[in-house]
């Protein structure tokens, strides 16, 4: 891997935070977002959500992303999870996006809404 790419991944996770804390001040309150410390769900587990997006649909932040669970990332063990909150820092583990998953290597989900149909549209990428 090149260290372009590699500092790409290392990036990514900051600026999404940096993004999140941004929203979270914008709305009245601040969320302290820390690269060191990681974020947990309501009953202390880490959030597993690599790779993914954040969406707000509502009054409440959704995010999106791959469960690497215990291994490195890359395998077909990887499950697509939603976490949301209401505040950016009560996270609530919503569950799996798939019941069931396709065969194959998958990383970055992406969720959008459309006002106009009301419909939420689901996409992934190909390892």
């Amino acid at each position: 891997m090149s260290s372009h790419a590699r500092n790409s991944i290392i990036l990514l996770p900051a600026v999404l935070m940096s993004l999140m804390a941004v929203e979270a001040t914008a709305a009245g309150s601040i969320a302290h977002v820390s690269n060191v410390t990681p974020r947990r769900d309501r009953e202390g587990n880490i959030l597993d959500a690599h790779d993914g997006c954040l969406q707000k649909f509502g009054n409440r932040y959704y995010l999106y992303g791959t469960a690497y669970g215990k291994t490195d990332g890359f395998g077909t063990a990887n499950r697509y999870r939603c976490y949301s909150s209401p505040d950016l820092v009560t996270w609530k583990l919503e569950g799996d996006l798939l019941k069931d998953p396709p065969a194959g290597v998958y990383y970055r989900p992406y969720v959008v809404y459309n006002a106009r149909t009301t419909n939420r549209k689901f996409d992934l990428s190909q390892a």
